[in-house]
């Protein structure tokens, strides 16, 4: 099964080994500073926990926004989608 008709089946696709350990501890910090900047709270975690959504963080985080663009969400983007993804860079 491909991985568009996947993504079509279950809505949702898990894709592994697109990021490093390094860059997911990376992001995982950066979303929970953006939970706490838009929200606050005690801490990042905390205010993390809280937080439902925050709408465009690509707009919000030059760390986010290049994440968009990393070779692994581009190839899976087009593979699922097509070429023509706005996070192609």
């Amino acid at each position: 099964m491909s991985k568009s008709e996947r993504f079509a089946q279950d809505g949702y696709l898990i894709e592994k080994a697109v990021f490093t350990t390094a860059e997911i501890e990376a992001i995982k910090e950066e979303a929970a500073q953006l939970c706490h900047r838009e929200i606050g709270g005690e801490s990042a975690e905390a205010a993390m926990r809280t937080a439902l959504a925050i709408h465009f963080p690509h707009k919000l985080s030059p760390l986010i926004h290049r994440t968009l663009s990393h070779p692994g969400i581009v190839r899976v983007l087009t593979e699922v989608v097509s070429p023509n993804v706005k996070c192609n860079p």
